[in-house]
């Protein structure tokens, strides 16, 4: 089945019970209804800008938006539980079932924990904007990958100071490209990340060791999103080519893609 809505969608989610959330560039929190094969839109969440990121804790549902708002939203009785106002946009959302990080245009990391809603802000270790966020299984901590091809580790323990490495790279003879790491994914109750860049590399690492582990064989097109189990990686690909076409003429675009690997 497809369902179709007026607006482009930014995000998406699936909460504990199956339900399927989306979001739209309009600032709507939509719901999937099977039965009447379209979205519903959601009236007691709104944003005045697009909607950046939604996840979910039992049956709380967390989402943010560029105009700097996180919103937590108990789905079954309708009511908004708690809400932030952060200064500068929310770019990047990701959640586990203890908390929740933001990553903001200011260059900070907010993330809260549940059930007592502490708010915590630190720096985001990158020099530049945040593409992409991952917390760190079992709670450990979070990292984040920057447009400058560039991952940060934080923990949590405040034992281990944070670092950063450098990934999706080319050296040439006489420059070197940079590409944005577009998505970041944990393998299950490990501390094996795997990267995805705009140059269509997969890269695994161990977090541990601080090597780089495998690379996946390249994809034509940019990786936009992993989604990782302890049995199977999830790649998502999509052809931005686009975004550097000099002249806007009409070019033919490849499309999107799904690949499964079992780990």
């Amino acid at each position: 089945m497809k369902l179709q809505h007026p607006w482009p969608l930014t995000s998406c989610h699936v909460s504990k019970d199956g339900r399927i959330w989306a979001g739209s560039v309009q600032g709507e929190l939509l719901e999937a209804d099977w039965e009447s094969e379209r979205l519903v839109l959601n009236e007691t969440v709104s944003f005045e800008l697009g909607v950046s990121g939604i996840v979910s804790i039992d049956y709380l549902l967390v989402a943010s938006s560029w105009d700097g708002s996180l919103v937590v939203l108990d789905y079954i009785r309708n009511q908004i539980v708690k809400e932030w106002r952060f200064e500068g946009k929310i770019f990047q959302l990701c959640g586990s079932e203890e908390t929740v990080l933001c990553s903001l245009s200011s260059g900070r990391v907010k993330y809260i924990q549940f059930p007592s809603w502490d708010l915590t802000e630190t720096d985001s270790g990158l020099k530049y904007q945040s593409r992409s966020c991952a917390l760190i299984p079992n709670n450990r901590g979070f990292v984040q990958g920057s447009v400058d091809g560039r991952v940060s580790v934080e923990l949590f323990d405040e034992k281990t100071p944070k670092f950063a490495f450098r990934c999706h790279r080319m050296n040439l003879d006489d420059v070197q490209l940079v590409f944005p790491v577009t998505s970041l994914a944990f393998q299950s109750n490990s501390l094996n990340l795997f990267t995805g860049g705009a140059d269509g590399k997969i890269v695994s690492w161990n977090l541990v060791t601080r090597k780089k582990q495998e690379e996946l064989p390249k994809v034509d097109d940019t990786v936009v999103k992993l989604c990782c189990t302890e049995d199977f990686l999830i790649v998502a690909t999509s052809d931005d080519s686009f975004k550097t076409c000099a002249t806007p003429q009409e070019i033919e675009l490849h499309p999107s893609q799904i690949y499964i690997k079992h780990l």
